[in-house]
């Protein structure tokens, strides 16, 4: 899909993209995944990918060499996103991945401990 040359208004951008976040908020997960799969197409569902990812690699220490080669993007790319960074939207969605890489680590640590699943 293009953009189309003729733009929208900033107040029709401004309704739509906040449309777009309500409607996220929204959903659950399971809805959430079927609009995701369904919605994007497979080019955007690999530049959100890769972004989320470097994103999270970055936020881990990682440097642009091993981020470049493990996700086949450019410094360019990897640079772009470092400057995203700092955004109090992309601290608090690091945060929220952090604590749930934490989660997970813990769950799967007791569940071996007590041999059951959480």
């Amino acid at each position: 899909m293009q953009i189309s040359s003729q733009n929208l208004s900033k107040v029709e951008t401004a309704k739509i993209q906040s449309q777009f976040v309500q409607l996220l908020a929204d959903l659950g997960h399971s809805d959430a995944t079927t609009f995701f799969e369904d919605f994007f197409s497979e080019t955007e569902k690999v530049v959100l990918a890769k972004r989320l990812a470097i994103a999270i690699l970055l936020h881990k220490g990682k440097p642009y060499g091993e981020i470049a080669k493990s996700l086949n993007v450019s410094s360019a790319t990897i640079s772009a996103v470092a400057e995203m960074l700092i955004k109090p939207g992309i601290v608090t969605a690091l945060q929220k991945i952090q604590e749930d890489e934490w989660a997970e680590k813990w769950a799967s640590k007791v569940s071996r401990m007590f041999g059951a699943r959480v």
